[in-house]
């Protein structure tokens, strides 16, 4: 009957190293067991590793900080390890209807009542925060480097389309001569 060799997978001294420096150097797996098994595991099957994403948890903060005690920075087993830091996501940018609320100076509705904004209870941009079916529609104009907007919206909270809300800001602004040399199309309409 042939015997045959036992074979050990190529890192096999590798993952002995790292299992006996671990233990001798902590006398306990205990809070590390599961990172070990990994960073074993790995080095065993010849994996492309362990990754770690910064910011670390509380415990992968207490692993790295042990391996960073007991192994040099050229020992091999850092190449089974990888610390990643992600990047935040982006914070969302406003666009649209939230980014022209600020630039928002009249209020007018179709019952064609224009004021400037906050002049009375009525004289709101509407959202549903406000308790509103519609919100105001905002149409604005290019003035210098920033726009200016008018809130329009209906009186009895229907919704008013492009068209009406243009010709609602349109003729407000026209009557308050804020065009200076006659009215000229908005910029945007949302």
């Amino acid at each position: 009957m042939a015997t045959s060799a036992l074979t050990h997978p190529p890192n096999a001294e590798l993952a002995r190293r790292v299992y006996e420096t671990i233990y001798e150097g902590t006398e306990s797996f205990d809070g590390n067991g599961q990172h070990i098994a990994y960073l074993v595991g790995s080095i065993l099957c010849c994996a492309a590793g362990i990754e770690y994403h910064v910011p670390l948890d509380e415990s992968e903060q207490e692993f790295i900080d042990l391996l960073r005690e007991l192994f040099a920075p050229e020992d091999a087993i850092w190449q089974y390890i990888s610390l990643v830091v992600d990047e935040p996501e982006p914070e969302p940018q406003p666009t649209g209807w939230d980014v022209l609320v600020p630039f928002v100076s009249y209020v007018v509705d179709d019952a064609l009542n224009g004021r400037k904004l906050g002049e009375d209870q009525h004289a709101i941009v509407r959202s549903a925060a406000t308790g509103h079916t519609h919100r105001s529609r905002l149409v604005a104009w290019q003035c210098g480097f920033e726009p200016i907007a008018v809130a329009v919206h209906s009186y009895l909270d229907c919704e008013l389309s492009d068209e009406e809300a243009i010709e609602l800001a349109t003729d407000y602004l026209s009557e308050i001569n804020w065009f200076a040399y006659g009215a000229t199309e908005p910029e945007s309409c949302i």
